[in-house]
């Protein structure tokens, strides 16, 4: 071996399909994690290059060719991205490739083989959030159809990144236990990782903002922020609490902020209700007035709740981000009791409901808004500090850098067994 090979600086190669300059779930979550990341030298971040650069592009990162969401530019990505790939592995010692699965998740995999490196995999539901969905749903419906199509196009490649992983970090509990209904994985190489927050985004702000909407100081706010689409938010069954609240407090509001499919029936089902009034509409927003939203609320709301299977039984997973960013924010929020939510009573940060019980759902918004100023404060501030202290995007970086550097080494079983 000669001294230049010697001298290589050792690196983890991080690859993701997901164009972070999206505003969406997925983007959003991405550029927090690669901000983070841009800081620490071990690692090497590639990804396509932006659809929209003004909303993030870091010149720490590599770039290749931008896919962006259309099916025919992914082949001259995949070839941009073997050419990077080969390029970094000639100037430095590449220990591991990281991903995140995408739709072109056979390059990393191909890449870990030809090197002989091993694979950590980032953020894995391990679900198709289509595979619950009945056929009859998709017939006529041809994104999801697709995706459901896709799904099973790529899924022996998805078991086989499982097995060549060292490591699988999923955002919830719930996940982590779906992973392991394969009884081929070893449950140690299984870990949860829950979605971070930019705490420097999300957080408190003091404005003018409620009155600027239209509201007084004296008015109770509960509020949804999101997607009013998909059969797993349960924005129908937020309706149907508030329906129940209002019945005891005509003070309250429910704010709905954010667009979607699932919106003109909603707003038909507040009109039949004859609770229009109290519920207000905003469609959709920049991302940049989010927190600004947020920090006007009394209550937030989140009901997603992912059906998957552990162990033959369905249970119900949530692995939102807009929790985090709740919590960022000094919100209290309102949930489902499931085990992924158990850290919202268990850390005093809100409060859960008896799942898809309506009446439990009411009593529990009630219970947040009818807190005393000094009640409500001490709980806010209780949020924020959890946020910071646990869900921060610099944390969660750490924390999985920590376990990357950790489980590449050449000595560890799980590695030798993959």
């Amino acid at each position: 071996m000669n001294s230049t090979s010697k001298m290589k600086v050792e690196k983890i190669v991080y690859v993701t399909d997901i164009d972070a300059s999206k505003d969406n779930g997925a983007g959003i979550n991405e550029r927090g994690f690669l901000n983070a990341v841009s800081d620490f030298e071990e690692v090497i971040c590639i990804l396509p290059f932006p659809h929209f650069s003004e909303i993030y592009f870091n010149p720490k990162h590599t770039y290749v060719y931008g896919h962006y969401g259309k099916l025919w530019r992914y082949p001259l990505y995949a070839l941009h991205l073997c050419y990077c790939l080969f390029k970094l592995s000639i100037r430095f010692k590449i220990k591991a490739c990281a991903l995140r699965i995408g739709l072109s998740p056979f390059i990393p995999l191909l890449y870990s083989y030809l090197l002989k490196i091993p694979l950590l995999l980032k953020t894995y539901p391990g679900i198709d959030p289509h595979e619950n969905i009945p056929w009859k749903k998709l017939i006529f419906r041809w994104k999801p159809l697709r995706i459901r199509l896709q799904h099973y196009l790529l899924k022996f490649m998805y078991q086989a990144i499982v097995s060549r992983s060292v490591i699988i970090d999923c955002p919830s509990d719930t996940c982590r236990a779906s992973v392991l209904n394969d009884k081929d994985i070893a449950s140690e190489k299984v870990i949860t990782i829950p979605n971070g927050v930019n705490t420097d985004f999300f957080k408190p702000l003091n404005t003018n903002f409620r009155k600027e909407l239209g509201f007084s100081e004296q008015d109770k706010i509960i509020g949804y922020i999101g997607a009013l689409n998909g059969e797993i938010r349960f924005t129908d069954h937020l309706i149907d609490g508030f329906e129940q609240l209002i019945k005891k407090r005509s003070d309250t509001y429910l704010l709905l902020v954010g667009d979607g499919q699932n919106r003109k029936a909603l707003e038909q089902k507040c009109a039949k209700k004859q609770i229009l009034k109290n519920v207000f509409f905003t469609g959709f927003i920049k991302n940049d007035t989010i927190p600004h939203y947020m920090s006007v609320l009394d209550a937030a709301v989140d009901l997603t709740a992912v059906p998957v299977r552990v162990n033959c039984n369905i249970q119900y997973a949530s692995y939102s981000q807009k929790i985090a960013q709740y919590l960022s924010c000094g919100v209290p929020v309102v949930c489902w009791d499931i085990e992924d939510t158990k850290f919202i009573e268990k850390n005093n940060l809100g409060a859960l409901s008896q799942i898809f019980n309506i009446i439990d759902l009411a009593e529990k918004l009630n219970q947040i808004v009818s807190l005393d100023p000094k009640s409500w404060n001490s709980l806010s501030k209780r949020a924020r500090v959890y946020s910071l202290d646990n869900l921060s995007y610099a944390i969660i970086a750490q924390q999985r850098l920590q376990i990357w550097k950790r489980t590449v080494d050449p000595n560890n079983k799980l590695w030798q067994n993959s």
